[in-house]
């Protein structure tokens, strides 16, 4: 059976070669494992960067594997938004997904080891800075410190993640709807969605 690797869709059959060893996927594979796995330990000796391993998961979850040539990690100090436009804005390096608190990042045997310094340089400088933004406000209260670090990371509270569903998409496509610009769509409920990919997750 060739190796598969998961995705955000649906799984289909990789490609497959009478010739076996010959085919170019498994080699593909081998060097997208091998660079993942040189990111993981790199990106492990950078302070204030965390990353997401099985032992990391909290007790009683169902997860049994990660996918090995994904790394998702946080940077303390900074919401998974802020270090994803960081890294694309100032760096160059493009993220698969950005959560409230993580981002994640996909290794391939199309990238390079260069692709890697170049990935574990932008941390260490993200990271580092991160630590002083929230470290200039250690000399305030308690409540000013708290949003003078919020402020200067662009922290997303949990709390303001919790929305409150007008609709269900179905509800919502089958209404009457009308076309508005995109000022005027504000505080109205979207009978579409916008869906970039990848990831191909809805944004709205």
């Amino acid at each position: 059976n060739d190796n598969k690797t998961q995705a955000t869709t649906p799984g289909t059959p990789s490609p497959s070669s009478p010739s076996g060893p010959s085919h170019p996927f498994p080699t593909f594979l081998k060097t997208g494992l091998h660079l993942a796995d040189l990111a993981r330990t790199r990106i492990s000796c950078i302070k204030g960067v965390r990353q997401l391993s099985l032992n990391s998961l909290p007790a009683g979850t169902s997860a049994v594997a990660l996918d090995p040539m994904r790394i998702t990690l946080q940077v303390e100090g900074l919401s998974g938004y802020t270090l994803d436009t960081l890294l694309d804005e100032q760096h160059a390096v493009q993220c698969e997904l950005a959560g409230p608190e993580s981002v994640t990042l996909v290794v391939t045997g199309g990238n390079t080891e260069a692709d890697v310094d170049k990935l574990v340089a932008a941390l260490e400088m993200i990271s580092e800075g991160a630590a002083s933004a929230v470290g200039a406000t250690s000399g305030e209260d308690d409540a000013t410190s708290a949003v003078g670090a919020r402020s200067a990371t662009s922290m997303i509270g949990r709390e303001e993640l919790v929305l409150e569903r007008a609709l269900s998409p179905r509800e919502a496509f089958f209404s009457d709807t009308e076309t508005v610009t995109l000022q005027a769509a504000k505080g109205r409920i979207s009978a579409e969605l916008l869906c970039p990919y990848p990831p191909g997750i809805p944004l709205i």
